[in-house]
């Protein structure tokens, strides 16, 4: 049995797949199987697949039946991994050679542990480093609830995407929730770490590119991963209520960043309907799932919006009222006597001046 299984589901990736295969191939640690799941692809992917397949035993590849998902395809490697280790991948990303070599001995040393991440840079279309993202200034170890409060109450991702995370097979359970759109992995890195603890390593061992087509940028700019932060509310409702905050209060959060977030894409990328109405794998079930969570959303958006012009309101009262104030002042002032007497005065000084 290997000691870590690579799950990597891919669909239509064929612009970045070769080079994320290489650098799985690439590793300093070679004890691994590489569970590639090609979720019916209508490009080349299927071919890139088969071939790096052809020339390393390593790989066991299949295509589905259907187009599951990405999370569905997750759970789909998910299933048929047999090594002791998860180190779930992504088709648009890199893993630095020494990975594997650096992070499969934490968990070895410490059987607390159930799910270690790490560092990542970020990448552009070309691979070219944007900028590195750290969550602690050295290597820290978390308890779960110290998790949830961080991240939930920040409304992030702070473990990282899937290319980050190495955690327990036999903590895996269920696998992915596959209702969630964007935020499935840290949920799922929730019920992981419930089962033990969480380290994050701080050395940066992972690339996570960033481009326009990318699930992440579209679920971006859908304003999904709005929907799985309300799911995630309701989900850990009891959680939230215990540290002081309610359901509500959580989602006027949440409306708040989705507003904050609507205002940059319209500014920097470009915010339409037709990405918001653009879903993949769309069901009945989730449309009025989805109905509901944008009504809850819009419901908290609308109290944002009255709020904010109730202030502007009342600070454009003061302001009237201060100027009025101001302009009483300055009629009383030039009939004083005094304003009067200095006329001549202040009349030299100007023809001086000139």
């Amino acid at each position: 049995m290997p000691k870590v299984a690579i799950l990597l589901p891919v669909f239509n990736g064929e612009l970045y797949l070769r080079e994320a295969i290489e650098s799985v191939l690439s590793q300093t640690y070679t004890d691994f199987e590489f569970l590639i799941a090609d979720d019916a692809s209508i490009d080349s992917s299927k071919g890139i697949i088969n071939d790096f397949a052809k020339r390393d035993a390593r790989i066991k590849a299949w295509t589905n039946s259907r187009n599951k998902g990405l999370f569905g395809n997750y759970n789909e490697c998910l299933q048929r991994a047999e090594a002791e280790y998860i180190k779930p991948f992504a088709q648009d990303d890199l893993l630095d050679p020494t990975m594997l070599e650096l992070m499969v001995p934490l968990l070895d040393k410490d059987p607390e542990l159930a799910l270690v991440s790490c560092a990542r840079r970020c990448v552009d279309e070309q691979g070219r480093e944007r900028k590195i993202l750290r969550e602690f200034k050295e290597n820290t170890k978390l308890t779960f609830d110290q998790v949830l409060k961080d991240n939930l109450l920040n409304l992030k991702n702070g473990i990282g995407e899937p290319t980050t995370v190495l955690f327990r097979k036999n903590y895996a359970g269920a696998g992915f929730d596959e209702s969630f759109y964007h935020l499935g992995d840290i949920e799922y890195w929730f019920r992981v770490i419930e089962r033990g603890k969480y380290l994050y390593f701080d050395q940066v061992l992972c690339s996570f590119r960033q481009h326009d087509d990318s699930t992440t940028s579209k679920n971006s700019k859908g304003l999904r991963f709005a929907l799985d932060m309300v799911h995630l509310g309701r989900k850990y409702r009891t959680f939230l209520e215990q540290i002081g905050l309610t359901e509500e209060n959580y989602s006027w959060l949440v409306a708040r960043a989705t507003a904050t977030h609507v205002k940059f894409l319209s500014r920097h990328k470009g915010a339409s309907l037709k990405d918001l109405l653009s879903v993949e794998h769309e069901t009945p079930e989730s449309a009025m799932r989805d109905l509901a969570g944008f009504k809850e959303l819009l419901f908290y958006s609308l109290l944002i919006a009255g709020e904010t012009i109730e202030e502007n309101y009342a600070l454009k009262q003061e302001w009237e009222a201060e100027r009025n104030r101001l302009e009483d002042e300055i009629a009383k002032l030039m009939k004083s006597r005094s304003w009067q007497i200095t006329k001549p005065l202040r009349g030299a000084t100007k023809a001086l001046r000139s």
